[in-house]
């Protein structure tokens, strides 16, 4: 599926290993390449206490959807492993019991729904999309606007302020987009219609299920994915410099782009027409915010060095980022070396009895 956002890419070099030897067929060299020219969905991270006010914070928590989401347990995307486990991916189908099969700097990756659910700390038992039914008249008044009725070719503004914040998070995560976030998709209504129901939903099954859907431009899941490879005891930090840093929180910025206040209960919710604005700001995110030509500079400044200084301010702020994401990783690798290390020092050397 073509992508109409801009989403980042990966541009950074392999990392001095072969990739081909991380391959389980020699045949997929042509695969792995051409998944290097595909964008990486990363998935974004909330933080969840700028959106109280709507109360949304309360819903992903009864959803089960809260800690995979939070800002506080985001992990980075590294583009490397993501392009080998797609490479090397197989899966099963019913009637088999389903199953991801994969390898990931030859380390073998098998999960089922339920296995990748205990990974990510998600429900992995309920409702199948499928299943949900957006039946609900009470609920439905609270997602749609007045005279809107659930019918597919819906439009973001034709959804409740509280309705249109879930739908953005869950269009950046569990519900992946690569186009316009205006138009709302029936599945991305159900899923909405299903936070704000209280439904149990088997969350783990959609994201298994979007992981093997095939696609002409995007690898989903970049983040999540990430939290698989720790489960299979995969050493991602060997990477270093391939990681690509997190994207920005969902927080009350997100809420101002959507034309939204912070606290509903103090200004008017925005009018349709300012949709057109929150689409733009979605560009904003992830390219160079375009630069008005300042008032009464002095004439010897050039104005396209300012530019240039911006573009090298821009650079310099992604790599610190990328840095910290990386430092943070490192420093939580040795103490997991150091609790084995005292483990198994306690074992041969027990403490004396007290």
């Amino acid at each position: 599926m073509a992508s109409s956002s801009k989403r980042p890419r990966s541009t950074i070099a392999h990392p001095s290993t072969s990739h081909l030897s991380y391959l389980l067929d020699p045949n997929l060299a042509s695969t792995f390449e051409k998944f290097s020219t595909y964008d990486i969905l990363q998935d974004h991270f909330v933080q969840f206490q700028d959106l109280q006010n709507y109360e949304v914070d309360t819903l992903f928590e009864a959803s089960g959807l809260i800690n995979l989401l939070s800002c506080d347990n985001m992990t980075p995307c590294f583009p490397f492993l993501v392009k080998l486990f797609y490479t090397n991916m197989t899966y099963t189908n019913p009637p088999q019991p389903n199953a991801i099969m994969s390898s990931v700097k030859n380390v073998p990756i098998k999960f089922s729904p339920q296995r990748l659910g205990n990974i990510l700390t998600i429900p992995h038992t309920g409702l199948a999309l499928k299943s949900i039914k957006i039946d609900n008249e009470e609920v439905i008044a609270k997602m749609l606007n007045p005279g809107v009725d659930v019918k597919p070719g819906l439009n973001a503004t034709n959804l409740q302020p509280q309705a249109r914040i879930i739908s953005r998070i869950l269009s950046w995560s569990m519900i992946p987009k690569s186009g316009s976030y205006s138009y709302i998709s029936m599945t991305l209504l159900k899923c909405t219609y299903a936070i704000l129901a209280g439904l149990n939903v088997n969350w783990a099954k959609i994201i298994y299920d979007n992981m093997t859907k095939p696609t002409s431009s995007t690898l989903y899941h970049g983040s999540f994915l990430t939290k698989v490879f720790q489960a299979f005891k995969i050493d991602v930090m060997s990477e270093r410099i391939d990681v690509l840093p997190n994207t920005p929180y969902f927080d009350k910025v997100a809420l101002s782009r959507m034309s939204l206040p912070y606290d509903p209960n103090q200004q008017e919710y925005g009018s349709s027409g300012e949709e057109e604005e929150e689409e733009e700001e979605e560009h904003v995110e992830v390219e160079s915010p375009p630069i008005e030509e300042p008032q009464n500079v002095d004439n010897t400044v050039d104005y396209s060095d300012l530019v240039n200084r911006v573009e090298r301010m821009s650079t310099t702020q992604d790599r610190l980022v990328t840095s910290h994401y990386v430092m943070q990783y490192q420093i939580s690798h040795m103490r997991e070396s150091q609790d084995e290390l005292l483990r198994r020092f306690n074992q041969q050397f027990p403490p004396p009895p007290q």
